[in-house]
């Protein structure tokens, strides 16, 4: 995929898993930082964080929501948590995980994240937002 993909700049934020993996082979062509790593007014993190006056991207956590029906029926699904911006604190994204690799985790969020999960070629608005 990478060799198809060549031309396309990909930087990887260094997290937990690569203290003891270490980086990927350089003729991935990948840029390797360190969080907080700057994307304009955004910052990319592994570990979520709040940066006052920012805007964080984040992973390490990858939520997840479960669904269930009246039937019995139940979807797991990947999803996106959201805190909300504020000039003081900033604001904070977790990014869920699309593959099994990386995994999702359906623990509790902490209060006041906004979560949307994805699903059926939309992201979908939970808790009544």
């Amino acid at each position: 995929w990478r060799a198809r993909h060549a031309a396309l700049a990909i930087a990887l934020v260094r997290g937990n898993h690569d203290e003891h993996a270490g980086d990927p082979p350089a003729d991935l062509g990948l840029q390797i930082v360190d969080e907080p790593h700057a994307l304009g007014p955004l910052r990319a993190c592994h570990h979520p964080q709040l940066l006052p006056g920012l805007g964080v991207l984040c992973g390490h956590v990858h939520p997840a929501v479960r669904l269930q029906g009246p039937g019995r029926e139940r979807l797991r699904l990947p999803c996106f948590a959201l805190r909300p911006f504020t000039a003081e604190q900033g604001g904070l994204l977790l990014l869920p995980a699309f593959g099994a690799f990386t995994g999702a985790s359906l623990r509790p969020l902490p209060p006041g994240l906004r979560r949307y999960a994805v699903g059926a070629d939309r992201v979908w608005a939970l808790d009544g937002r």
